[in-house]
């Protein structure tokens, strides 16, 4: 048989249009009767996974997210424009703001070849042998960047804030 096969998602944090993961696998088992006696078969897939997030790594969000305090407001007053700090700038609603990024691609590539063989001149004797192959190609890109956040100062407006900078 062969199947072909795609798979897509977005990110789950409100505003985040950079998180992105886009799939492609094919795969196909073939099996050959050469003889009555011996048969061969091969199983070969490929998988393409091209991953896409705003910076600090592929999962970072949700790490962040599960650090953030609850008792820290993600927004100042509850409006989506303004990310506030969060936890030690970690507030995962600021960094997806931010023009800075992580482009990941997994390329996995696997075979198995095997081979079944009934000796004739004994009845229910059979060789049967196999090989298995696995090859991964990775390619990390990233672009950290400082991002923004808000708070409100003194007099109760909201001020912009630059996040630490990479060498901070």
């Amino acid at each position: 048989f062969t199947s072909v096969g795609t798979a897509s998602q977005d990110g789950i944090l409100r505003g985040d249009h950079q998180t992105e993961l886009k799939q492609y696998n094919v795969r196909s088992n073939l099996d050959i009767s050469i003889t009555k006696d011996f048969e061969v078969g091969v199983d070969l897939s490929f998988r393409e996974k091209n991953t896409e997030t705003p910076q600090n790594g592929q999962g970072g969000d949700l790490g962040y997210v599960a650090t953030t305090s609850p008792l820290r407001p993600a927004y100042i007053d509850g409006d989506y424009r303004y990310p506030a700090e969060g936890w030690s700038q970690l507030n995962p609603a600021a960094r997806i703001l931010s023009p800075g990024y992580r482009k990941y691609t997994a390329d996995v590539t696997s075979g198995t070849f095997r081979f079944k063989y009934d000796m004739p001149f004994a009845k229910g004797l059979s060789l049967e042998g196999f090989a298995s192959v696995v090859k991964t190609l990775n390619h990390d890109k990233s672009f950290n960047y400082t991002f923004f956040y808000y708070e409100k100062n003194s007099a109760g407006e909201i001020v912009k804030k630059p996040s630490r900078s990479i060498e901070d």
